[in-house]
């Protein structure tokens, strides 16, 4: 079993990543030029760990997940769900960051989205793909000010995951 011993900061992050690919190539160059593969090991890290009152813990994203997405409606999911949590250990408890919930569809409720999405297409007839280019490009424009508006966000759920 690890136990974190590390806090995470951008700076300590850095030297694990850093640490981690020079250990890749330790292993790789002493696996090339030992007899016997086995014969040598690099020696493990432990995770990157979080205390629970520091800054970066408090701004770790919440997952909910726990949503359906069909017909352009979207509704709360109420079956069962899966726990998602980081790679970046909470230091107080040892485990695992938690982070929220992720839906876990039925093959019934997977054939639902895929069937609405089937329609939604038409066969190239739906709105989407009869819709004109400058329409689209005007579309896809406002998804990405709409992301960019969200960046930090984005950013900080790519760091925890």
């Amino acid at each position: 079993e690890t136990t974190p011993c590390a806090i995470m900061t951008p700076r300590s992050l850095l030297i694990q990543v850093l640490g981690a690919a020079a250990l890749l190539a330790c292993g790789a160059a002493a696996a090339a030029e030992a007899d016997d593969a086995k014969a040598f090991s690099c020696p493990s890290l432990p995770p990157a760990a979080v205390a629970v009152d520091s800054p970066y813990y408090t701004k770790r994203p919440t997952v909910d997940g726990m949503v359906q997405f069909v017909n352009g409606e979207l509704r709360k999911f109420t079956g069962k769900g899966q726990e998602v949590t980081s790679p970046i250990f909470d230091a107080a408890t040892g485990k695992r960051a938690y982070m929220g919930h992720l839906a876990q569809f039925t093959e019934a409720e997977s054939l639902e989205a895929v069937k609405a999405a089937a329609a939604a297409w038409d066969r190239g007839q739906g709105e989407w793909p009869q819709m004109s280019l400058a329409n689209r490009i005007a579309a896809i424009e406002r998804l990405v000010e709409e992301l960019t508006a969200r960046r930090e966000e984005i950013v900080n759920v790519l760091m925890w995951e």
